[in-house]
């Protein structure tokens, strides 16, 4: 099955599964977090879009599982390996250091 765009309708950190849907998905599709292609701690958020490669197969009470999962915006190779992500400033952090010209070169 080709990659679908689904939407992830809920997610629990501490189970590690949640639950997409999309046309393609009727009832929803299972997706454990496993199958996610995230750097980090693999987790999704409820209301993300994702990319959804599912098969058919009985999964807690759902007739399709994920196989493969990414936010949209990252890709995958063929054997499921990350090889670009967009970037996005929601993803940036800065930091920026300065000093008081008042403190004594020894307190640096």
């Amino acid at each position: 099955m080709d990659a679908v765009l689904a939407v992830v309708q809920t997610w629990d950190d501490v189970e590690g599964w949640g639950v997409c849907s999309a046309e393609e998905f009727p009832g929803g599709c299972w997706v454990h977090y496993s199958v996610l292609a995230v750097p980090g701690f693999r987790r999704l958020t409820a209301g993300d879009t994702v990319w959804l490669v599912a098969e058919v197969g009985e999964q807690d009470g759902y007739d399709f599982r994920a196989t493969r999962c990414c936010p949209v915006g990252v890709s995958f190779d063929a054997e499921g390996e990350q090889v670009s992500q967009a970037s996005s400033e929601a993803y940036m952090s800065r930091l920026h250091l300065s000093f008081d010209e008042d403190d004594p070169p020894a307190s640096r």
